[in-house]
């Protein structure tokens, strides 16, 4: 009988012991995280990548800028009040920015061609910003549900802030140093 209790301690010690050198930190298997799985529209998460038609006829691509430059993407639309505050506030600060971060605006309105961007544009002075028409795939990637939602993602691809509303000149200085520096 003491040979089986002795047996089964044994045993039993062996799996505690190959349990807690499972759990321990010391553990390097399965450490590494693949970057690419972690794609989403949450903070933290890696943007989805996407292309746009520019209302100046060219393309943007999001992955061009990764590693390269910071974005910024706000979605809008030329019949939304809190836009027009938006970017009459963010104009005068961008142009100290603008060798920096890339700001992106899509449009989420499908009836809004280049033609009525490009008049947007010009009527506000926004030369600066690359503006862009819209596209379904990228809306429901980024879960828009409404204008003036900005998504800040990073040098390297990662969101770094997500929000939405018209935000004041002290917040746009704020998001703009802060993927700058990203």
């Amino acid at each position: 009988m003491k040979l089986i209790n002795i047996l089964l301690l044994a045993l039993l010690s062996l799996l505690l012991i190959s349990f807690l050198a499972g759990c321990s930190k010391n553990n390097t298997e399965n450490t590494t995280i693949d970057l690419g799985t972690n794609v989403g529209n949450d903070k933290g998460q890696i943007a989805p990548d996407f292309d746009v038609q520019l209302s100046d006829g060219g393309t943007f691509k999001l992955s061009d800028y990764k590693g390269e430059k910071p974005v910024l993407i706000e979605f809008w639309a030329t019949w939304c009040p809190y836009c027009k505050r938006d970017f009459n506030t963010v104009k005068s600060i961008y142009p100290d920015y603008k060798d920096d971060v890339v700001f992106l605006a899509i449009d989420l309105d499908a009836s809004e061609d280049a033609e009525a961007i490009n008049e947007y544009v010009d009527k506000y002075g926004l030369d600066d910003i690359k503006f862009a028409l819209t596209k379904a795939s990228v809306l429901t990637d980024y879960s828009v549900r409404a204008t003036t939602t900005k998504y800040a993602i990073g040098r390297n691809g990662t969101i770094l802030w997500k929000g939405s509303g018209a935000i004041d000149v002290n917040t746009w200085n704020i998001i703009l140093t802060g993927l700058k520096e990203s």
